[in-house]
This record gives C-alpha cells, sequence and structure tokens, in this order.
C-alpha cells in the first residue's frame, strides 16, 4: 500500500519499474519530468520518490531533489536516484555528497525492490 513516485523519461523503464514495483504491493504514480513530479508532490502524499539523475526539461532528477530538499525535508528523506553509468564527474561529485541512496541502470528488479522497501520504511506517511 506504500506511495512511489518514479520519475523518469524513457517509458520502458517507467514501464519496468511501475511492473516490478506494482508486483511488491506498490502503488506507482508515473511523471515524465521534474516538473510534472514536484507539481504531483505538492497534490499528493509519497512515501519514495524514485527519480532519474539526467532528463531533459527545465528540472533534472537533482533539481527535483534540492527543490523537494527546501519544499518538504522529509520527502526528500526517501528519495532514490536512478543512475546511468555515463555521468559525469562534476554529477558523480554531486551525489557524492549527497545523503540519497542510489541504484544504477541496468538494474535487477530485486534489487530495486528491497532499495524501495528499506528506504519505505524510514517514515512511513501519517
Amino acid at each position: 500500500g506504500k506511495r512511489v513516485l518514479v520519475v523518469d523519461d524513457d517509458p520502458y523503464v517507467c514501464d519496468v519499474v511501475r511492473r516490478a514495483l506494482e508486483n511488491h504491493e506498490y502503488e506507482i504514480t508515473i511523471a515524465n519530468d521534474g516538473r510534472t513530479a514536484l507539481d504531483l508532490t505538492s497534490s499528493q502524499s509519497f512515501d519514495v520518490v524514485l527519480a532519474d539523475v539526467r532528463m531533459p526539461g527545465e528540472l533534472d532528477g537533482i533539481g527535483l531533489y534540492d527543490m523537494l530538499k527546501e519544499r518538504d525535508p522529509e520527502l526528500s528523506s526517501r528519495f532514490i536516484f536512478m543512475t546511468g553509468n555515463l555521468l559525469d564527474t562534476g554529477t558523480m561529485d554531486r551525489l557524492g555528497g549527497l545523503e540519497v541512496r542510489c541504484i544504477e541502470k541496468p538494474f535487477d528488479i530485486h534489487a530495486l525492490a528491497s532499495i524501495v522497501n528499506d528506504v519505505a520504511r524510514l517514515t512511513p506517511l501519517t
């Protein structure tokens, strides 16, 4: 029954993550960009945000995390980054300075579910 917001511009990734997590009884909401995700967090409650680091548009995953950290620190503490292996040094340094879990694409769906389970347990919604 936990709610997860999945943020990725790749429909295939969104579909794989949705199916994997629904099999673990999560309720999934998809956003294809950071701005949509930020808007959704204003109007809905989520237990976990799972976001791609790099996305086109005005707000990538790190920007989304930064905005949530200011606006909703509790939710930002339940943030997970999905990363590709083609990250530049600056991005890697920035991620290394954050206290956020990361899972690298392509990921094992069982590993993904395990990380989401761990993060979802941190602070349940009230």
